[in-house]
């Protein structure tokens, strides 16, 4: 007995028929733009010597190092912002006490 080989509209989809989920070109061009537009927008990295050149002539960042360095950037700006926030308290607090007055 021989078993039968039927064709289910499953097995003709070439993601899954090579066990993999591809994304759609679509999605990896949109992917792309979103990346390149960060990596335009990130500022030279503090720690990397500053550039001889354009920044057009710079190594291209890959994904995960775009990635890396917004996360960085941001937590960077985060701190800038507290630091920025708690020294405007300060001196709003300084203002309030110096405006008091003791009376004798």
């Amino acid at each position: 007995m021989k078993a039968q080989v039927c064709d289910s509209p499953v097995t003709n989809i070439p993601a899954i028929r090579s066990g993999k989920v591809s994304k759609s070109r679509e999605e990896d061009f949109e992917i792309s733009l979103y990346l390149d537009k960060l990596r335009h927008l990130l500022p030279a990295s503090p720690s990397a010597p500053p550039p001889t050149t354009s920044r057009k002539h710079d190594k291209k960042l890959n994904r995960l190092e775009v990635i890396e360095n917004v996360i960085q950037y941001i937590s960077e700006l985060q701190e800038v912002l507290q630091i920025d926030v708690h020294a405007r308290e300060m001196d709003l607090l300084e203002y309030e006490t110096s405006s008091i007055t003791l009376a004798a």
